[in-house]
């Protein structure tokens, strides 16, 4: 893993500095080494082409020689690549016998050469996670690539005038510190980020500033430095293809694992004591050369403690088992750096963070997880929950609606009455829920919504919901996900959207940030995106069994675990904030959400912000932690960055 940075236009020493400087922004992502690159003499006469800058995380071919931006001088390209790509050596034997010659044993040459031989197709043959920027000096373009499923992060920034310029990198914060443009906050970023807790891309919390969206490449030329994204990969639709059995789906189960043991530093596996993360310890234990190395994390608050599951699964697969015990005390120590480790504003993230380090501090550089399971094998109450919902609101027929208005005025009167703040949650949303019903992708944002779209206008001190983001999701990837799920049983669809959303836009860009903060390279093995296009064409009772229970992915990865340590009510990997916050952490959350002058510099409203951290230390049940947590971050984030949306 590393860090990549590129500058397109027309470039001179100027912006040669600039890509140093987002090399600096990101030496947490390679400690290991950097190296810039430009694509003509920096100090002579400004030209038309590109700057490139790396860090390095040494995971293959630890040698110098292996080193980045790599350059072929004989076909004039240069790559900045971050990731892995884990069929790296059959891809290789393929090249070497179309005639290509290799000087190192690493995947870097891999990317470059099957680009050179392939062009875009290589992004299609590559079996991994990778951001790539790849200058060709022969037509005078940059692309950019990201892998399938969206593991790892690409950002770029078009700063138009007379000499148009792209900036580039695997961070916003790299972008950011570019020094290229005056940064300021977006108003559709803030609004995506109240209703999501993350802000959904293609854009971001910065004005101006754009993800890359997973799945898609585009080649840009520096005279006009426009990005126009072309979709090489989406989740496949079952109509008409095949019909996987569960042998199948197992036998890409354990390649996916065994491809990503590759390593040539320490390699260890977060397990929390859930079918997923104890799933990929298993496979990865079981075909190991050695003894493999487990994390996990455990708390004070019985509650949220996973702890005891977890050192159950690893004394029954025999792992070299590593336990970090976790109090708010030591989570206050950490908490500055913790935050400090966020590219963007996301009321997750910290968890990550905290085994991130423990993984690292213990010496190991990569980390299998087990993301992606309840997304891929229906282990979310959402995909019994959501089905079942949309069934009844579809039963009320014309009746929704005229209900939906008087529970908005029953919940103002009740409201003006007892004084307050409406739950945020459950009934509190039942307005919303009666309002944008009408189909899953509908329901799905309504139900994972933070706040109500009353109190979303309320906390941006807006009177109404105009300009608002209707789903909030920016329109682009509302249509995109609309037309994905069209066609769909209830169960894929809502697979879809986890995986899209929940997991895409959310705990990837999390883990990608908060793992890479502390050098560390987290592999996810469960959403590689074969065994994602075997589930897909798999019928629903093969891939799903009986929703909530992943009984397929039980019985292909944890034959020999004892049932009985799964056999209780599923948990998450959690932080107690709500504990902390209350405790430990009050004066920092204090701090921030009653400072008016910094909730105004965020776009929000002081007095809503207030009334909600009033409500929530009084014990309001409708305003859950993560509420709370996620206006802190953004006031943290903001304050931080001097950021604002006037900047």
């Amino acid at each position: 893993m590393c860090g990549i940075a590129a500058i397109l236009g027309t470039i001179d020493a100027s912006h040669l500095a600039a890509a140093k400087r987002m090399n600096a922004t990101q030496r947490h992502r390679g400690p290991d080494g950097s190296g810039s690159w430009c694509s003509h003499p920096p100090d002579g006469p400004p030209q038309p082409g590109v700057a490139l800058g790396h860090t390095r995380l040494s995971i293959l071919d630890l040698s110098a020689a292996a080193g980045q931006p790599m350059r072929d001088d004989a076909t004039d390209t240069t790559v900045s690549f971050n990731g892995e790509i884990y069929n790296f050596r059959e891809l290789r034997e393929e090249l070497i016998s179309a005639g290509h010659r290799f000087g190192t044993t690493g995947d870097t040459e891999v990317v470059l050469r099957s680009w050179i031989h392939w062009r875009t197709d290589a992004f299609r043959r590559f079996r991994g996670i990778f951001g790539i920027a790849i200058w060709d000096g022969r037509s005078h373009t940059l692309t950019l690539a990201r892998d399938h499923v969206g593991v790892k992060p690409l950002y770029f920034q078009r700063i138009a005038g007379p000499r148009p310029m792209l900036v580039a990198a695997s961070e916003l914060r790299a972008v950011l510190h570019a020094g290229l443009s005056t940064p300021r906050l977006s108003s559709i970023g803030l609004q995506s980020y109240l209703h999501n807790g993350v802000v959904c891309g293609p854009g971001t919390i910065l004005d101006g500033v754009s993800l890359l969206p997973a799945g898609t490449y585009a080649e840009v030329s520096p005279v006009d430095c426009e990005v126009k994204a072309i979709r090489y990969w989406t989740i496949p639709h079952p109509i008409g293809v095949g019909n996987p059995t569960s042998d199948s789906i197992g036998a890409e189960l354990e390649n996916a694992v065994v491809n990503q043991l590759v390593s040539d530093v320490p390699l260890g596996v977060f397990l929390s004591g859930g079918i997923d993360s104890s799933a990929i310890a298993a496979i990865a234990s079981r075909r190991s050369s050695s003894r493999i190395k487990t994390f996990c994390i455990g708390f004070a608050e019985q509650t949220l403690d996973e702890a005891p599951h977890a050192r159950a699964v690893a004394e029954a697969i025999g792992s070299d088992h590593c336990e970090l015990r976790m109090t708010g005390d030591m989570m206050l120590a950490q908490l500055t750096e913790a935050l400090a480790s966020l590219d963007q504003p996301t009321f997750d993230g910290l968890n990550t963070y905290i085994v991130s380090k423990a993984a690292r501090n213990a010496g190991v550089t990569v980390a299998l997880a087990g993301t992606g399971g309840d997304e891929l094998f229906g282990g979310y109450a959402s995909f019994s929950r959501l089905p079942s919902l949309h069934r009844k609101l579809a039963r009320m027929g014309g009746f929704r609606r005229p209900l939906a208005h008087l529970c908005r005025e029953v919940s103002s009167i009740v409201s003006a009455v007892q004084g307050g703040v409406p739950s945020q949650r459950g009934s509190g949303k039942l307005f919303d829920t009666l309002q944008r019903g009408d189909s899953l992708f509908e329901l799905y944002q309504v139900q994972y919504a933070l706040f109500t779209s009353q109190m979303q206008s309320r906390l941006r001190g807006s009177p109404s919901a105009e300009g608002a983001l209707p789903d909030g999701l920016p329109l682009q990837l509302a249509q995109e996900l609309k037309e994905l799920i069209r066609g769909r049983s209830s169960l894929a669809a809502v697979s879809v959207l986890e995986l899209s959303l929940f997991l895409g836009q959310r705990l990837l860009r999390d883990t990608d940030a908060a793992s890479m903060a502390v050098s560390l390279e987290v592999r996810v093995p469960l959403l590689d995106h074969r065994l994602i296009e075997e589930c897909f064409l798999a019928s629903d009772n093969v891939r799903f069994g009986t929703p909530g229970t992943k009984s397929t992915l039980r019985q292909l990865a944890l034959a020999g675990v004892p049932s009985s340590i799964f056999d209780r009510p599923k948990a998450g990997f959690e932080l107690p904030l709500a504990t902390w916050m209350r405790g430990t952490l009050k004066h920092l959350v204090d701090d921030a959400l009653c400072d008016p002058s910094l909730c105004r510099a965020a776009g929000l409203n002081p007095a809503t912000v207030k009334l909600l951290w009033e409500e929530f230390l009084r014990g309001n049940q409708g305003i859950y932690w993560s509420r709370i947590w996620t206006i802190f971050v953004l006031l943290h984030w903001c304050r931080s960055h001097n950021l604002s949306v006037e900047s």
